[in-house]
């Protein structure tokens, strides 16, 4: 069986993913509030989403874009999202949870 240690592991990782742009954007918009609770590291830097930018309406870059949507923490302009390149840009990762 799988001892309690991994189980717990197990259980607070499910169900963790990449924000989608709108969701980073509420972090974002949010990140004082959530900032000032305890636990809560800072936001700074630029993270990525899992929102894809499309280049093109082709049939190839709607299969997989080379882009992805990030926002900018350290930026005071809230409109600051961005495409990115996914292959030569090294961001920050915020995952997130679906709570019911």
């Amino acid at each position: 069986g799988a001892s309690k240690a991994s189980l717990l592991m197990q259980v607070f990782w499910e169900n963790l993913f990449l924000p989608r742009l709108s969701e980073l954007a509420l972090l974002y918009l949010n990140r004082g509030s959530l900032e000032a609770m305890r636990g809560f590291a800072p936001l700074s830097g630029t993270y990525w989403s899992g929102s894809e930018y499309l280049v093109s309406d082709s049939k190839v870059d709607k299969r997989h874009s080379e882009q992805a949507w990030g926002i900018n923490f350290d930026a005071t302009n809230p409109g600051n999202a961005a495409p990115y390149d996914k292959t030569t840009k090294k961001f920050k990762i915020r995952c997130v949870r679906q709570t019911q």
